[in-house]
């Protein structure tokens, strides 16, 4: 292998390390506004839309800065955080559509099928100081879940959108 390729495959895995970590702290803080609007007010879809407007603005911020080193001259921040929001607005519409379907609409019938009603919530994993406010009943685990799920599906596409449409050099 060339000098060239371990340097190229070297940069890539530098820059996907920092897209993990910085991910990871865009869901951390996607994690903290969603759960705890929901805990106040129990509306899936609208703690969902804050989270994900707070979370886009730091990982615009975060990516153009640190993650892909965009000093892009010829594209305007603002043409560029335009085609970043057109492409995390589909990730929302996504999570949106799996809130209101999992969550708000069938929560019944995720309770039911993945059989979250049966868990003993006075258990300490459920019942902490730290836990009980976001997993402690079957609705609270249940959002948990398709939470977490709406954010393995938005850092996948999120990246992609992101490498080869917003920040490609």
């Amino acid at each position: 292998m060339s000098e060239y390729t371990l340097t190229s495959h070297k940069e890539k895995a530098q820059e996907l390390i920092r897209y993990l970590i910085f991910g990871v702290l865009a869901t951390i803080v996607y994690f903290i506004i969603r759960l705890t609007i929901f805990f106040i007010n129990k509306n899936a879809v609208f703690s969902e839309t804050i989270a994900q407007v707070i979370a886009i603005i730091f990982a615009f911020i975060t990516n153009k800065i640190w993650v892909f080193k965009n000093q892009d001259k010829n594209k305007s921040v603002f043409l560029q955080f335009f085609h970043f929001i057109i492409g995390r607005l589909f990730v929302l519409v996504i999570c949106l559509v799996l809130a209101f379907l999992a969550v708000d609409k069938y929560h019944d019938f995720f309770i039911y099928l993945f059989r979250l009603e049966k868990i003993d919530y006075a258990n300490f994993l459920f019942s902490s100081a730290l836990t009980k406010n976001v997993i402690g009943t079957p609705l609270l685990l249940e959002n948990f879940i398709f939470a977490l799920l709406g954010q393995v599906i938005a850092i996948v596409t999120n990246y992609i959108v992101s490498k080869f449409i917003v920040f490609k050099n």
